[in-house]
């Protein structure tokens, strides 16, 4: 049997008092497309499990219709005048910058002690500041028609993301760059077919 010192028991008491904190953000997704909020339609189970178990709002608003503007809003918790990032582009590398004078909240929760991750595509809101680890993939982007030899770079979606869809689905990775070439892709706003 092993004993813990005193300075043990203390530090882990403290650890078990502070939450984990899971924070999950769907790209583009009418808060009426969930079962959560009585969609009987589309299936979202782990998304109405999250639900079920943790918080939901029904009264809640976006400060910004925009889209990284909104989510620099979603990360400093400040309105669009006062954070800057007033406008969105067509182009990720181009994208307005938050200023070094905002803190983000993932920021608050590093001088906090927690561990910060980020994984997918998270919020736009660029620089990158405050992750202990980041393993993101990029947007959908439509102007990518395959994986690679574009002279707009290599496809967005990742490395990462192409390992865990090809263990799961053999081909899934170029399926889902083939299917861009389809006209019903941009007909759709970017619809692709499950596969």
């Amino acid at each position: 049997m092993q004993t813990l010192n005193c300075d043990q028991k203390v530090k882990d008491s403290k650890e078990q008092e502070k939450p984990n904190i899971l924070f999950i953000t769907t790209d583009q997704q009418r808060l009426d497309s969930l079962g959560i909020y009585g969609n009987n339609i589309v299936q979202t189970p782990n998304i109405d499990n999250l639900g079920k178990n943790g918080v939901i709002y029904y009264n809640a608003f976006c400060q910004s219709p925009v889209c990284v503007p909104g989510r620099a809003c979603i990360s400093t918790g400040r309105y669009t005048n006062q954070h800057g990032v007033s406008y969105s582009t067509g182009v990720s590398e181009s994208e307005p910058k938050l200023s070094e004078c905002e803190k983000t909240f993932v920021e608050h929760l590093k001088e906090g002690g927690y561990f910060t991750a980020g994984f997918g595509h998270i919020q736009h809101v660029k620089p990158y500041r405050g992750f202990d680890s980041l393993k993101l993939t990029g947007g959908k982007g439509a102007r990518w028609t395959q994986s690679s030899g574009l002279p707009i770079g290599p496809g967005p979606l990742g490395p990462e993301y192409e390992e865990w869809l090809e263990e799961r689905h053999s081909g899934g990775y170029e399926m889902i760059y083939e299917q861009r070439k389809n006209p019903d892709y941009k007909k759709f706003k970017t619809s692709i077919e499950n596969i």
